[in-house]
């Protein structure tokens, strides 16, 4: 779901950790594929440092990420946030067995939101 606040939630669970959020969301990085997503971490620790935590926001744009996040929580917390179904799906989820938490975020109703 669009607009209902997973990066800034992304965000607040990692407050008090060294942490790193790339939103593939950002037009410069339209195209990339999974075979620069390793350019993406070099340059998140050459700005960073050891971050403990990457948020990885929107990484559905990035075809065949899944393995990288498989991958990459290996050795860090890994927050991964979307929009689109393909990350609900269950092909997904056999990448993430048992270390995983989803989490589906709503916007807040009018109601809510006053």
């Amino acid at each position: 779901m669009r607009r209902s606040g997973k990066s800034v939630l992304a965000v607040l669970l990692s407050r008090n950790k060294i942490y790193a959020r790339v939103n593939f969301d950002d037009e410069r990085l339209m195209g990339i594929d999974a075979r620069e997503l390793n350019k993406v971490l070099e340059a998140i620790y050459s700005l960073k440092g050891n971050a403990e935590v990457i948020i990885l926001d929107e990484i559905q744009n990035v075809p065949g990420w899944e393995l990288f996040v498989s991958r990459l929580r290996e050795s860090k917390k890994v927050i991964v946030t979307g929009s689109n179904a393909t990350l609900m799906s269950k092909e997904m989820a056999t990448y993430m067995t048992g270390r995983h938490i989803d989490l589906t975020l709503y916007p807040f109703s009018f109601s809510e939101f006053l």
